[in-house]
C-alpha cells in the first residue's frame, strides 16, 4: 500500500508540471514554478521569507529526485529550470525566457523533478541567475 502511495504521489505530481517547459530532457523530466507570495502583501511570514537563504530542499523518491527552493525572482519574468549534472553533483539553475521586466520582486518555489535510475545520492545546490 505505501509503494502504491507513492507511486501515486510520484505520477500526480508528473502530471501536474509536464506542461512546464523542459530544458535538459536527459535528467530533467519536469520543472515547476509556484508563487508564494510578495515580501510585504502579508502574505507571507518571516519563516518563509527566512527559507529563500537555506539549503536546497532534497526528497528521494525511488529513482526519482524532487528538488525546490523558495527564492525572490523578477515578479513579471517567466522562468524556464536547467540542471548541470557533473558526477556526484548537481546544480540546478534557472533562466529568464520572457524580456518583460518590471520593478517588483515576488517570490516563488522553483521545483525540478530528476531522473535518478542509478538510485545515487548527489549534492545538490541552487545557483542563482
Amino acid at each position: 500500500m505505501v509503494k502504491f502511495k507513492r507511486l501515486y504521489f510520484l505520477y500526480s505530481l508528473l502530471i501536474l508540471i509536464s506542461c512546464n517547459k523542459v530544458e535538459d530532457e536527459g535528467h530533467l523530466i519536469g520543472f515547476q514554478i509556484t508563487y508564494v507570495g510578495e515580501r510585504n502583501d502579508g502574505q507571507l511570514d518571516s519563516k518563509q521569507i527566512l527559507t529563500t537563504g537555506n539549503d536546497v530542499k532534497v526528497t528521494y523518491v525511488d529513482d526519482v529526485i524532487i528538488a525546490s527552493k523558495v527564492i525572490e525572482v523578477n515578479a513579471c519574468g517567466k522562468y524556464n529550470g536547467i540542471l548541470d549534472v557533473r558526477q556526484d553533483t548537481i546544480v540546478l539553475k534557472y533562466e529568464s525566457q520572457s524580456d518583460e521586466l518590471c520593478d517588483s520582486q515576488d517570490f516563488r518555489r522553483f521545483t525540478y523533478v530528476i531522473a535518478n535510475s542509478e538510485n545515487k545520492k548527489f549534492k545538490i545546490y541552487m545557483k542563482d541567475e
